[in-house]
């Protein structure tokens, strides 16, 4: 205050017009942030997973084992929301996670620290669309993966009651974990067969086929030939039909 009363006096001798000093309650205090505690992955492990892939991870009647299966696939499954799994043993659905980031990462963790050295096994791949190339994407998509998702990562049926999903919401990460990882009934695909440029390229042409160049005509919901085809023959057939009837002698 004493420091208040002298400013408030040479402002005066000066003919200054400054604001007053304002001080402050003695009962103010300042609030610091502290940053939000980091989950806990063991206990969020053992309350969603360990009733059905076990206590340390040793599986059940019901659900694979955790051991040694890489941080890239737990990231996978859990980031895409297929687990937890509301059927065991049924093929998941791609559904909204109910993890958070830092709750998927904290379990991830903790499913490798299960079994030190296994977090390379299956590892998050580092994609980068923006270096793949699209005409080599949809070579290698073409070649790999087409017959299943279909041309246009629509998805379809392979097969026994299992499908491949469509690939409309695959992030490039999720991308090139079900490359690397191969999962329910698709096949992984490793460094040797798939590498990380072309993965890199698949990713950028997955990301296109969201949104591809129209240059003209009904889209058919970029389908593929199937209903193409369909409409082509549809087509046909009814200029068949008028001509037919334009022909007729009466």
């Amino acid at each position: 205050m004493l420091l208040g009363a002298v400013l408030a006096s040479v402002t005066v001798a000066l003919g200054l017009n400054l604001p007053p000093i304002r001080t402050l309650p003695e009962s103010s205090s300042f609030v610091v942030a502290t940053p939000e505690p980091r989950p806990d992955g063991r206990q969020l492990y053992e309350v969603h997973c360990s009733s059905c892939h076990g206590t340390l991870g040793q599986g059940s009647p019901v659900a694979p084992p955790m051991i040694e299966v890489g941080k890239g696939a737990v990231d996978f499954m859990l980031s895409t929301g297929r687990m937890p799994a509301s059927v065991p043993q049924a093929q998941s659905q791609r559904q909204p996670p109910i993890f958070s980031s830092a709750q998927t990462n904290a379990i991830v963790d903790y499913v490798a620290s299960l079994t030190p050295g296994s977090a390379g096994r299956v590892a998050i791949p580092n994609v980068d669309p923006d270096a793949g190339d699209l005409a080599r994407g949809r070579t290698v998509y073409g070649q790999n993966c087409a017959a299943c998702h279909g041309a246009a990562a629509q998805g379809a049926a392979v097969g026994y009651g299992e499908y491949a999903p469509a690939l409309d919401r695959a992030t490039p990460t999720q991308i090139g974990e079900a490359i690397r990882l191969g999962p329910n009934v698709m096949p992984h695909f490793g460094p040797q067969t798939i590498s990380d440029a072309d993965m890199n390229s698949i990713a950028r042409y997955v990301l296109w086929l969201r949104h591809p160049e129209n240059r003209g005509g009904a889209s058919l919901g970029y389908e593929g030939p199937v209903p193409e085809g369909f409409i082509g023959f549809v087509g046909l057939g009814s200029i068949l039909l008028v001509a037919r009837f334009v022909g007729t002698k009466t």
